[in-house]
């Protein structure tokens, strides 16, 4: 078994297990993670984060990698035998009931198997938090939040935005740590958000309602656009 998943293994308690992966949720990452002292283990999730979101993996620097990882509250981390198939790792705010999925990437080998709901799933237990919320530019992402929570904003059928998920999405871009460039709080969409797209193209989802949504909403053009979601899903 490789040091790093021995590591995981000391630092974190196991969450889920089946006959293919396990995955580990460690509490507070940086008081057991540093930059160099676990440079091979951000390396490997550099790797991951680079073939799953189709860049080159100078598109993710290593100290990226590490603020995604480490400074968080919470990381998920699956795997199988000695080999890490993806992460997850979430910022907590607790004065507006909200979890924000902060950073997710699986080796694309494993894109399709669920992995991607189990890699939140553990988080939605503690009945303190309402929502969980995300920035993307992904329908698929918006499609894996709206498959775990009982409503998921903003909605593709141009339902306005209720009073309470604008109060949350206030409250999250003044918070220091998580500033967002303008939003449009009716439709939450974050204007030029990225400097560059996230992806060489932006992949679809299975539903062409939600694709076309995307594409009218962000602006997207040829695949590309520096435009993205502010998504808020309610948990309970």
């Amino acid at each position: 078994m490789q040091r790093h998943i021995t590591k995981l293994l000391t630092v974190g308690r196991t969450v889920f297990v089946n006959d293919k992966y396990s995955i580990v949720m460690i509490l507070d990452p940086q008081k057991y993670f540093t930059f160099e002292g676990d440079r091979d283990f951000l390396q490997i999730i550099q790797k991951i984060a680079a073939e799953a979101f189709g860049v080159p993996t100078s598109r993710k620097s290593l100290k990226g990698i590490y603020d995604h990882v480490v400074n968080v509250n919470i990381l998920l981390v699956a795997f199988n035998s000695d080999t890490i198939m993806g992460f997850s790792s979430f910022k907590l705010f607790p004065n507006v009931k909200t979890i924000i999925l902060h950073g997710m990437a699986i080796d694309p080998t494993f894109h399709g198997s669920g992995l991607a709901k189990q890699l939140i799933a553990p988080v939605l237990s503690d009945e303190s938090f309402s929502y969980i919320a995300c920035t993307t530019q992904s329908p698929i992402v918006y499609h894996i939040m709206r498959s775990i929570g009982l409503n998921t904003f903003p909605r593709i059928d141009d339902t306005t935005t209720p009073a309470e998920i604008s109060s949350v999405e206030k409250v999250l871009i003044s918070k220091k740590g998580y500033q967002f460039t303008p939003i449009n709080y009716e439709t939450l969409v974050l204007e030029k958000y990225y400097i560059r797209c996230l992806y060489p193209q932006i992949p679809e989802s299975k539903d062409q309602a939600l694709n076309g949504f995307f594409k009218r909403s962000l602006s997207i053009e040829n695949g590309l656009s520096l435009n993205a979601f502010l998504i808020i899903t309610q948990i309970r």
